[in-house]
């Protein structure tokens, strides 16, 4: 139902390192109880070589490739650089960040979180990204994700609405969202699309997910390994101020709160339409309309240019996203 549920929130927190023509690229990992290897990163333009997988706007059936290719790229361990690190009695952060001078991808941002999380089934993370019911009580980001349409028993087409933080115009994204369970590996894809029916807001500004993901690998009957790899753009122009805000204090916050909520997952589930889960179970998915060809486009309508400052905000919205946070 919403696109980067995934992750949408820690997306566009990690989204925020992006400062004028500026590609920033990123490695978070977390405190503890979260256990965590360290990867590094490569060019942005390498990165999107490697995947050989949906073009930015293309709607189709996922095969077993694209999630073979997701696979193996993130959990490819060469050519990363760290470059932050701060340890405190009970945690431990570590940021990587490079700018790239790649003109023709310019604000496109790759974010890869590698984490060990102990406490929690790899179904319980997977079912909790998927579940946007649930999502609703915990991203706090999420102001609308709706499904439009479903693709295949396996992929649909949804929106996400992110609600930033004050002086940040709210981003949205479209999205087709594609999933696989095999051999105890759970994969999760997302890539932007255009949609006819689900035009731009005024005052949103629509973002870009190149190819953002999830890999969640069972290690045991309650633990897992967790990767998250995003090639992303939030467009506009995002201020300085938020680079510290999302590298330093957001991202951490915002995945122990993931883990946090998936812990609590079969609890809740049990008490709120136990047994609606579309993404398990195709006759539910099928409820939702098949998309239509005729409503899908090749036009981009991203929006590009876009001032986010304060000072474009009139006094009675600066007090409502005020309020709101």
């Amino acid at each position: 139902m919403h696109n980067l549920y995934d992750v949408a929130y820690l997306i566009l927190c990690a989204l925020m390192s992006i400062v004028g023509c500026h590609k920033y690229l990123s490695v978070f990992c977390f405190p503890t109880p979260i256990q965590y290897e360290i990867v590094e990163v490569t060019t942005l333009f390498e990165i999107y070589q490697a995947f050989d997988m949906f073009a930015l706007g293309e709607v189709r059936e996922p095969t077993e490739e694209d999630f073979d290719h997701f696979q193996k790229f993130a959990t490819e361990k060469e050519g990363w650089t760290i470059f932050f690190s701060r340890k405190k009695p009970d945690q431990e952060i570590i940021t990587s960040t490079k700018c790239s001078d790649f003109s023709h991808i310019n604000q496109k941002f790759f974010m890869l979180v590698y984490s060990k999380l102990l406490n929690v089934p790899a179904a319980s993370i997977y079912d909790c990204l998927h579940d946007a019911q649930y999502r609703k009580t915990w991203d706090y980001a999420m102001k609308e994700g709706i499904r439009i349409a479903y693709v295949s028993p396996n992929s649909e087409i949804g929106y996400y609405h992110l609600k930033c933080p004050l002086g940040i115009r709210d981003r949205d994204f479209v999205t087709q969202r594609c999933w696989s369970i095999k051999d105890k590996i759970f994969v999760i894809i997302n890539h932007s699309i255009f949609h006819k029916k689900v035009r731009p807001k005024n005052g949103v500004v629509r973002a870009a997910s190149y190819l953002t993901g999830y890999l969640i690998e069972c290690t045991g009957p309650n633990s897992c390994k967790f990767t998250y790899v995003s090639q992303s753009d939030p467009k506009g122009n995002i201020p300085m101020f938020a680079v510290n805000t999302a590298a330093k204090l957001m991202a951490p916050k915002i995945m122990k709160r993931l883990l946090d909520a998936a812990r609590r997952y079969n609890t809740w589930k049990k008490l709120n339409n136990p047994d609606f889960m579309p993404w398990r179970n195709f006759e539910q998915l099928k409820q939702f309309p098949l998309v239509e060809s005729d409503d899908l486009s090749d036009k981009s309508d991203f929006t590009e240019d876009y001032i986010d400052q304060d000072l474009i905000l009139d006094k009675k919205e600066f007090h409502s996203k005020k309020k709101n946070m």
